[in-house]
């Protein structure tokens, strides 16, 4: 199964032309703008954030610009970096230029050691990003044993809950939301404590 998931090929994406890509970043940007009045002269913090979390929380200072490209190139072209034609690569760095200017953000080309230093910043291997269509299905298989295992060691902790005094509860709910299934105990008085009632 694994095997046939790593072979089937990437899904179009539905931005095919240089306009509409385009038309798909300037919407991204806007949608992730700073609040009106805010400082327009750096980047918003949501922006920052934002970006930091495709990178799994990598600073926004040592995401390089090639790191930033390689995101690009899965995110408005559905490709690896490497394999965009030399048409689809001047297209991508045209979007780069742009998309740093108008987030008044530059990537470095190159982190230089004061950087890491200064943020605390252990880099081993470069930032990796999360490419969802791109990256690869990463499964294990367990032998039926160990699910059983594993439901036997719940049963017992949902026992010994219940033991305890616990009660399964609903909680929260209402028109539209979910509600959650906790357990719980009413408090118990301590010795010599009058109840309320």
């Amino acid at each position: 199964m694994r095997q046939r998931l790593q072979k089937l090929k990437p899904l179009p994406h539905r931005c095919q032309t240089p306009a509409a890509r385009r038309a798909l970043v300037e919407q991204c940007v806007r949608a992730i703008r700073p609040a009106p009045g805010a400082s327009t002269k750096a980047i918003s913090p949501y922006l920052r954030a934002a970006i930091e979390g495709w990178f799994f929380g990598a600073p926004l200072e040592v995401i390089t610009r090639a790191d930033f490209a390689k995101w690009c190139a899965w995110a408005f072209f559905n490709h690896e970096l490497e394999s965009l034609s030399a048409d689809h690569t001047a297209e991508l760095n045209e979007l780069l230029d742009w998309f740093q200017k108008e987030v008044h953000w530059t990537f470095p080309n190159k982190i230089e050691d004061e950087t890491l230093k200064s943020l605390n910043y252990n880099q081993s291997l470069p930032p990796r990003s999360i490419r969802v269509s791109l990256d690869p299905v990463l499964d294990t298989q367990r032998p039926l044993v160990s699910y059983a295992v594993i439901w036997t060691i719940n049963a017992f902790g949902m026992a010994a809950v219940r033991a305890l005094g616990f009660k399964r509860r609903l909680s929260g709910g209402g028109p539209g939301v979910a509600s959650l299934s906790v357990m719980y105990r009413p408090p118990t008085l301590a010795p010599g404590e009058a109840s309320s009632k």
